[in-house]
C-alpha cells in the first residue's frame, strides 16, 4: 500500500470516528436530562480503549449532557476526583463507578423535582 492510499485510508478512518462522537454527543444534547445522564452514565461504564469513542475528553462527553453545563461538569469531575483532561478510555474502575453513580444520582434528583413540579 502506498503512502496516499495510507493517509487516505487514515483520513477516512478519523472522520468516521469524529462523526460517530458527535452523533453521541448530540443524542446526550437531544435526550430529556434524565435520560440523557443515564445515557453518559452508561457510555462510561461501557467504554473501552479499542472503541473510538474512548478517545473523547470526559469533561467533553458531560458537557454534551442535556441541561449539565460547564459548572456541573466540572462538580462532577472534582467529586470523582478526575482530571480534566483524562479521556474516556483512560478511566480507572473507580472513577467509571463514580462519574456514573454520581450521574444516576442527578438524573434521580431530576425525576423528583420534575414529580413535585407537576404536583404543584
Amino acid at each position: 500500500m502506498n503512502l496516499d492510499a495510507q493517509r487516505t485510508q487514515a483520513l477516512e478512518k478519523a472522520n468516521r470516528v469524529r462523526l460517530q462522537n458527535s452523533r453521541l454527543k448530540k443524542d446526550l444534547r437531544d435526550a430529556p436530562p434524565t435520560q440523557s445522564r443515564r445515557m453518559a452514565a452508561f457510555i462510561i461504564e461501557a467504554t473501552q480503549e479499542p472503541d473510538p469513542s474512548a478517545r473523547i475528553p470526559v469533561v467533553t462527553l458531560l458537557r454534551s449532557i442535556n441541561r449539565a453545563g460547564d459548572s456541573r461538569a466540572y462538580r462532577w469531575l472534582g467529586t470523582a476526583r478526575i482530571a480534566q483532561s483524562r479521556r474516556l478510555g483512560n478511566l480507572s474502575l473507580r472513577q467509571r463507578e463514580a462519574l456514573a453513580a454520581l450521574l444516576i444520582e442527578d438524573a434521580q434528583n431530576l425525576e423528583v423535582k420534575q414529580k413535585r413540579k407537576a404536583g404543584k
